[in-house]
C-alpha cells in the first residue's frame, strides 16, 4: 500500500448537520491505487457529513514531499500509516 494525499474543497451534504457553508479537507488514505484511495477518501467525508466540492489536490507524495511536510500535514500522515487513513478538516 502506497500514501496518497488529497486535498478537497468540500460543503455539509443535505441531510448533514454541518453548520460551515464549507471547509477545506486534507485526506491521507493508504491503498494500493490512485483511484481506489480517491474512492476512499470521498466516502470518509460522506460519513462525516460532507460532499465534495472541488478536488484542489491529488497526488501521490515521492520521498522528498513527505521529507518537506509541514509539522500538522505530517502528523495527518502519520495517522494514516497507522490508521490506513487520516482526515483534517481546515478553514
Amino acid at each position: 500500500m502506497r500514501p496518497y494525499f488529497f486535498h478537497f474543497k468540500v460543503t455539509p451534504a443535505p441531510d448533514s448537520t454541518n453548520t460551515k457553508a464549507g471547509t477545506h479537507a486534507h485526506i491521507w488514505v493508504m491503498d494500493v491505487t490512485l483511484d481506489a484511495a480517491r474512492e476512499h477518501a470521498i466516502n470518509r467525508i460522506a460519513n462525516d457529513g460532507w460532499q465534495l466540492s472541488e478536488t484542489l489536490l491529488e497526488l501521490q507524495p515521492d520521498q522528498e514531499q513527505l521529507a518537506q511536510l509541514l509539522e500538522s500535514e505530517g502528523e495527518n500522515h502519520r495517522k494514516a500509516l497507522a490508521n490506513g487513513w487520516s482526515i483534517d478538516y481546515r478553514d
